[in-house]
């Protein structure tokens, strides 16, 4: 583990006043996006990270002076060991270092910083920080996509409200003992109650910021090259804003990927698979059904032949013989021998019979009885109009539940969004509340030292008009802190 920082050295530098706080913030600010210009550059020429801040200078930083805070200037404090750079003074922190992990779990040990960072960003994703100021309150971080937010010492304590820091340390990331690179769930899991800010801070960057005995920079005096500006290629600050974790990156030297915001396939949010599944199955069901519908149908359209039978010839009241005509088909086994043949081989044939010299007596047939045909006719057309009847009621009910869901689900992300808007109503008016009563004390105070002022003899009067410009001055510093808290609050709830 790495050791703790010394909580007597920082109180002991005596605090600037918040005007001078806030431009060596801003300058900071400036010296961090020159730095992640440089870092993206040396990527872009040797498609990995470098191991130290040391390694830009002199082709990819040629002013040394960048890497020192303007805080470092006023204290003298810079970087301490063991995460300090070997080759030159800094103030800031580089956190994708080679350095070897310090802990008594061997399986820890075997892996360096930067395997420790690269399994954050799988978890975390772009927030991980790459270059740290841990000279100002809050810190100032500069996240591997180039956005810079503040933090406090442990910046993991900023994504409790969707992943637990403790499955970041080193012990949580490296408790397997394999050396190949931890695969991202799909989703982070989050397990019930954050562990307290000490306890992350104790597996974190937690390295002291030491007094440093070569406290000037390394002054370079030859000529150097000069330096292409990539600021455009520098994303703005937005704040302490988290931003949403992105897919997981391919490699380190390159940014994760992002999703393609112009196809709905993939957009975020997105999840085409039930709907696609539930489009197969339906269209799948309505070519059974017509399938099913067409046979009936052409079953009950289909003809039954009907068998030829011979006619009977009876004996003429002139005595001539009696003969048996007999019409026939052709049958299908001889239907293409007949044809080769004949020319009109599909026509009937007629076949008259010698007649019989006793004849057999006539005996009618019996009626055939059809009720069985027509029963099955019936049931068949009854299943298949209760058929229809089910399928289309499961449709229907189908229908109404999905529109149902949908509705309810619209209703929950408005009441959501409403709550959400009223949260921030609130906080608004609370704030707007406090700078009203803030100005008003402060404008009752200057009315009774102008009301001093104008009782007070003579030589008093300057020194009440100086009083008079530091309350003012108090003031407006004090309206400033409140608009300032105020926007920092709408940006971390958005």
């Amino acid at each position: 583990m790495l050791p703790s920082p010394a909580p007597a050295q920082t109180n002991a530098v005596r605090q600037p006043p918040p005007s001078r706080s806030i431009e060596e913030k801003e300058a900071c600010t400036r010296n961090l996006k020159v730095i992640f210009s440089a870092i993206e550059a040396y990527k872009a020429d040797h498609k990995e990270l470098p191991n130290w801040l040391s390694d830009l200078v002199p082709q990819y930083l040629p002013d040394t002076n960048v890497l020192t805070c303007p805080v470092c200037r006023r204290t003298g404090r810079f970087e301490g060991p063991p995460l300090a750079d070997p080759k030159i003074s800094s103030s800031y922190l580089f956190e994708f270092c080679p350095l070897p992990l310090t802990s008594s779990n061997t399986n820890v040990s075997r892996h360096t910083r930067r395997e420790w960072k690269e399994r954050q960003m799988e978890l975390a994703g772009p927030i991980v920080p790459v270059v740290r100021c841990r000279h100002h309150d809050p810190v100032l971080n500069v996240a591997f996509d180039g956005r810079i937010y503040d933090s406090p010492t442990s910046w993991e304590a900023l994504l409790t409200n969707r992943l637990n820091p403790a499955t970041l340390t080193m012990a949580r990331m490296f408790a397997g003992g394999t050396n190949r690179t931890a695969r991202a769930p799909a989703k982070p899991s989050v397990e019930p109650g954050p562990p307290p800010v000490s306890q992350i801070a104790a597996t974190t960057n937690t390295t002291p910021v030491t007094q440093s005995s070569n406290a000037p920079p390394l002054q370079i005096s030859q000529p150097m090259p000069a330096f292409a500006s990539q600021s455009n290629a520098v994303r703005p600050s937005v704040g302490p804003e988290l931003p949403v974790p992105a897919p997981r990156p391919q490699s380190v030297a390159s940014p994760p990927p992002q999703r393609d915001q112009g196809n709905p396939a993939t957009a975020p949010g997105s999840n085409w698979t039930p709907v696609l599944l539930w489009c197969g199955w339906m269209t799948a069901v309505t070519v059974i059904v017509c399938v099913f519908v067409a046979r009936a149908r052409r079953r009950s359209l289909t003809p039954q032949k009907q068998s030829l039978l011979p006619v009977r010839i009876e004996t003429r009241a002139d005595g001539a013989p009696t003969c048996t005509i007999t019409i026939s088909a052709p049958s299908a086994t001889s239907s293409a021998l007949a044809e080769l043949g004949n020319p009109s081989g599909g026509r009937p044939r007629l076949r008259l019979q010698t007649p019989i010299k006793n004849p057999a007596p006539f005996r009618p047939m019996p009626p055939h009885d059809l009720r069985p045909l027509q029963e099955a006719a019936r049931e068949q057309a009854l299943q298949r109009s209760s058929f229809l009847a089910h399928l289309s009621q499961w449709l229907k009910q189908r229908l109404v539940q999905r529109l149902i869901t949908d509705r309810v689900q619209l209703l929950q992300n408005q009441e959501a969004a409403t709550l959400q808007i009223q949260d921030v109503d609130q906080r608004l008016a609370r704030v707007e509340r406090q700078i009203k009563e803030h100005t008003r004390a402060y404008e009752e105070r200057i009315a009774d030292l102008s009301r001093e002022l104008l009782a007070a003899r003579e030589e008093n009067r300057e020194l009440i008009r100086a009083r008079i410009e530091q309350v003012k001055a108090e003031m407006h510093a004090a309206r400033a802190r409140a608009i300032a808290e105020a926007e920092r609050e709408q940006t971390t709830d958005h």
